[in-house]
């Protein structure tokens, strides 16, 4: 399959629109003689076969940096290309008078619009799959208001009892580093990790930081990672972002939280919709070669080689 063909495939999959190909008069036809997807060049590897026939790297590729995917995703895709291609072969698609030299996109496309019709949103998928998927992702499709913070972990010594007198001591830092910056405004994560350094080690202790910010919700939200409830509370008490707030109790530290960023809530069914769209494209035309016997192979050593090479995603 080139290049070219591939990246239309890949539209069609996704049920987007384009130029209506049979659009008066016609072309001359150009039938091709065989169905076999075409390599890119003389080495483009052969990762799997459907049947005996081949799916290639280039197409492989092509998926995965068209749509983000990782590699056993995009070759899932390739293998769907190559599935409907011989089923639209089966059913004599390539005979039609209106297929020319994109006869293997408009067979593909054809199939996917007598089976599957235009999806273009989530209720539009079969019931069964809709429920499945949103039975396990559905808890996280409305992500609630999210504050991002970095901070300065005062490290407890393994093993110190809570209320202990190695717990308080790393707690007095805390607090000590909450109070040399209380009235700041426009804090910036370097200057809290400082000021953490120098007070910590003038007490012969340590802290841990953050390298990004960790996002926690204002409330226990169901599908939301949490957090401790004190570290929570002393967050969301924070007034503005570049201000600290007071000092929490986590695992293993006591924690001086910096108010740096934030996610406003977000709606995220719309992209949660491309991926199950995608996911049943595959399943649909698995069911195809599953109804006739196709059998397929996978080489999985070449398939790995192209994550290696940095070509496609791992």
């Amino acid at each position: 399959m080139t290049v070219r063909a591939t990246a239309l495939l890949a539209l069609v999959a996704l049920g987007c629109g384009g130029e209506d190909r049979r659009a008066a008069p016609p072309p001359q036809a150009v039938l091709p003689t065989t169905a076999v997807a075409q390599p890119a060049s003389a080495e483009d590897p052969v990762v799997a076969t459907v049947s005996g026939q081949p799916v290639y790297g280039s197409c492989v590729e092509m998926q995965a940096e068209a749509l983000g995917l990782d590699v056993r995703a995009a070759l899932d895709q390739c293998i769907g290309f190559e599935l409907l291609a011989q089923e639209a072969e089966r059913r004599g698609l390539r005979g039609d008078p209106d297929v020319s030299d994109a006869w293997r996109r408009e067979m593909v496309r054809r199939l996917i619009a007598a089976d599957l019709g235009a999806i273009t949103s989530l209720d539009q998928l079969p019931a069964g799959f809709r429920e499945a998927m949103m039975s396990k992702f559905g808890q996280y499709l409305q992500r609630p208001f999210l504050r991002g913070v970095h901070y300065a972990g005062v490290v407890v010594p393994g093993g110190a009892i809570k209320g202990g007198p190695q717990d308080l001591a790393a707690r007095a830092v805390a607090e000590a580093i909450y109070q040399e910056l209380a009235g700041e405004e426009g804090v910036l994560p370097d200057e809290l990790f400082a000021v953490g350094d120098r007070l910590a080690g003038a007490a012969g202790l340590a802290i841990t930081r953050t390298r990004k910010p960790f996002f926690t919700a204002e409330t226990e939200v169901p599908g939301i990672r949490g957090t401790y409830p004190d570290f929570r509370d002393a967050v969301v008490a924070i007034p503005e972002i570049g201000r600290v707030g007071r000092p929490a109790r986590t695992k293993d530290s006591w924690d001086v939280p910096l108010y740096w960023t934030f996610m406003p809530a977000e709606d995220l069914t719309p992209g949660f919709f491309l991926d199950a769209r995608r996911q049943y494209f595959v399943q649909w035309s698995e069911e195809i070669r599953a109804r006739l016997g196709l059998e397929r192979w996978i080489d999985g050593e070449v398939l790995a080689g192209l994550a290696e090479d940095g070509e496609v995603a791992p």
